[in-house]
C-alpha cells in the first residue's frame, strides 16, 4: 500500500491537487513515518499552497533524515527566500495601511 499512496501523491501534485497529494502523503507516512518521498511531497504541496513555514519545517525533517538530500536543502534556500520576499510585501502593505490611516482627516464631535 505504501506504492500505491506515493504514486497517487505524485499523480496528485502533478495533476495539482495539492489537497489530495498531502491527504496520501499522510497516508504513507502512517506506514512509514520518516519516508523521504512522502515528506519531500508534502513539503512540495505545501509550497504549492503558499503555507512556507509547513513547508520548511518538513524540509527540515527530510534533512535530519537524509542530510545529503540536496533537493530539499535547496529547496530550503527557497522557500527562505520566499518567506523574506513575503515579510518585505507585508511591511510596505502595513506601511502603506498605516499611512493611509493618519492622512485621513480627524473627526471631531461638535
Amino acid at each position: 500500500m505504501l506504492a500505491a499512496y506515493l504514486n497517487l501523491s505524485l499523480t496528485s501534485s502533478k495533476m495539482g491537487e495539492h489537497l489530495e497529494c498531502i491527504k496520501y502523503c499522510d497516508k504513507a507516512l502512517e506506514q512509514s513515518p520518516n519516508n523521504v518521498k512522502a515528506l519531500y511531497r508534502k513539503a512540495g504541496a505545501r509550497l504549492a499552497m503558499s503555507d512556507l513555514e509547513e513547508a520548511k519545517q518538513i524540509y527540515e525533517k527530510v534533512l535530519e533524515i537524509d542530510p545529503e538530500n540536496k533537493a530539499a536543502a535547496q529547496q530550503i534556500l527557497v522557500v527562505r527566500q520566499m518567506m523574506r520576499e513575503q515579510n518585505e510585501r507585508d511591511k510596505k502593505r502595513y506601511k502603506n495601511l498605516f499611512s493611509k490611516i493618519s492622512d485621513e482627516p480627524k473627526v471631531t464631535k461638535v
